[in-house]
């Protein structure tokens, strides 16, 4: 393929990164792990694709500055080209909040794989180990290549064995969003591997990331920045969907709960404290719930749930099993107050609920009459 063609195809790639590079740091929260990690994610594959032209441009052309930029150009490609895959796996670490030691393992491995590839890549200046440039200044592909290949896979691999782990860590939209980001770089490089000197990976990896970031913009537009549960009008728009679509052999029903005495957590510990009440709150309900149940953050410190099932649903057992799991978590945190919450909720009956409207409403007034029944017995939360 003509020089030329493959540094335009690449050029392209580049501009359409640096646009959403632009765009992703303007748009998400730089206080959020997973966001921080997603920027760095696009830099990393910016940065790969700047070097990949060096190392194109220059090939073939006379003179010593040629020469250099050519061969550093390839030192640099080769030993950045693995950070994308190796940043990836942050961002799935971030974005499940996941600390286990296999995901801490596995990353520290990664990084012993990023620092052995750079060293290899500068020593190639000299063994021609990953590829050697010629005198007259003509790239060619080093006998170790394929080790720099299975390096490339071999942190595609542990990555996509770590999502399948966790699977039931991960939300549903997030698991189909982590294994997509792997198929067109894949083909990339393979497409590479087989066919010499055709530039594929970054323009792969690019077409990629873009269906990855528009996933996440719509994401975006659908849930509560704080929490990651759904938000108030994409909740609706499930429910009204669910309820139109529930079968005769299926049962719905809906929750709502109220974060006891938020207001006074908020007021004695400042909003820091209250925005993380609000995210253990919704951690610690993910634990007691199944991975299609939905989670909605509808106002401050209110929440409506979905459950659905072919066997009946005791919201009774349900209840206390959210207030088990929030009284072990009470025993443990060592926070200054209790994180209590107040629940009520209704199985969906189409007789008595003729609209969704009819079905929050009752869901609302079964947690406010549990409400003001416990909040009679308990101790304040302070």
């Amino acid at each position: 393929m003509n020089t030329f063609l493959q540094v335009d195809i690449t050029l392209w790639s580049l501009i359409v990164l640096l646009i959403l590079l632009f765009s992703a740091w303007h748009r998400f929260e730089n206080d959020s792990s997973s966001n921080r990690w997603l920027i760095f994610f696009i830099g990393s594959a910016a940065l790969a694709c700047t070097f990949d032209i060096l190392s194109r441009v220059f090939e073939g052309l006379p003179g010593q500055t040629a020469l250099t930029l050519n061969q550093w150009g390839n030192v640099m490609l080769f030993a950045v080209s693995l950070v994308p895959s190796a940043i990836w796996l942050h961002y799935i670490q971030a974005l499940t909040h996941n600390k286990s030691r296999d995901f801490n393992i596995a990353i520290t491995l990664v990084h012993l794989v990023l620092i052995i590839n750079a060293i290899l890549s500068v020593l190639s200046l000299q063994t021609g180990w990953y590829f050697e440039v010629s005198p007259d200044n003509v790239y060619a592909r080093g006998p170790w290549n394929r080790l720099y290949l299975g390096f490339a896979l071999a942190i595609i691999v542990l990555s996509l064995m770590l999502i399948l782990v966790h699977r039931r860590q991960i939300q549903q939209h997030d698991i189909a969003l982590l294994l997509g980001y792997y198929v067109l770089p894949v083909l990339g490089v393979i497409l590479q591997a087989r066919c010499y000197g055709v530039s594929l990976i970054w323009p792969m990896t690019t077409i990629s990331i873009l269906f990855i970031y528009q996933s996440i913009i719509d994401q975006h537009l659908t849930t509560d920045y704080l929490t990651g549960t759904v938000n108030r009008r994409h909740f609706e728009k499930i429910l009204t969907k669910k309820l139109t679509q529930i079968r005769p052999d299926q049962y719905l029903a809906l929750i709502a709960a109220d974060i006891d005495h938020f207001k006074q957590i908020n007021d004695r510990f400042g909003h820091g404290e209250g925005d993380r009440a609000l995210q253990t709150a919704v951690q610690i309900l993910h634990q007691c719930l199944r991975r299609d149940d939905v989670i909605a953050r509808v106002g401050g410190d209110e929440f409506y749930i979905i459950l659905q099932s072919r066997n009946w649903i005791n919201l009774d057992q349900t209840f206390t099993r959210f207030q088990q799991a929030f009284a072990q978590y009470n025993e443990n945190s060592g926070k200054p107050f209790a994180l209590q919450l107040s629940f009520g909720g209704v199985v969906y009956d189409k007789a008595c609920h003729p609209t969704v409207q009819s079905l929050l409403e009752q869901a609302d007034v079964r947690m406010y009459e549990n409400k003001s029944a416990t909040t009679m017995e308990r101790a304040p939360a302070l």
